[in-house]
């Protein structure tokens, strides 16, 4: 089991998600669930590399309350690119907080507000 903030490297191919980032106010790059095999569920502070550029991030491996199931997806700060099928560069650096299951879309926009705010203030 990896350590929840010892950095880890995730490598792998955006995915085709459900496009439910609309929804939340935080668009999300959709990972193979595999890449997360030895991490702890929740959410990370990151740097992503897409097209050889490093951009702030936050990485959540979890339950998705809008899906219903286990996820692995990264939000890229600043970011609106299509990047479907790219090959990414996941840089694990900061364990945030841990996975949260959501009774309603509000309580989830509401976290996911919070996430962003600190991620922001973080890479001020």
């Amino acid at each position: 089991m990896i350590k929840k903030n010892q950095p880890q490297i995730i490598h792998g191919q955006v995915l085709p998600g459900q496009n439910l980032g609309g929804q939340t106010g935080a668009h999300t790059a959709n990972l193979d669930l595999s890449l997360a095999k030895n991490l702890p569920k929740g959410l990370y502070s990151c740097i992503v590399k897409v097209q050889n550029k490093n951009y702030p991030g936050l990485l959540y491996y979890g339950y998705n309350s809008l899906k219903q199931k286990d996820c692995l997806e990264v939000h890229i700060l600043n970011f609106s690119q299509d990047i479907y099928r790219e090959e990414i560069i996941v840089t694990i650096n900061k364990f945030l907080r841990p996975e949260i299951k959501f009774d309603n879309l509000k309580e989830l926009k509401r976290q996911i507000k919070k996430d962003l705010a600190l991620a922001n203030k973080q890479n001020g």
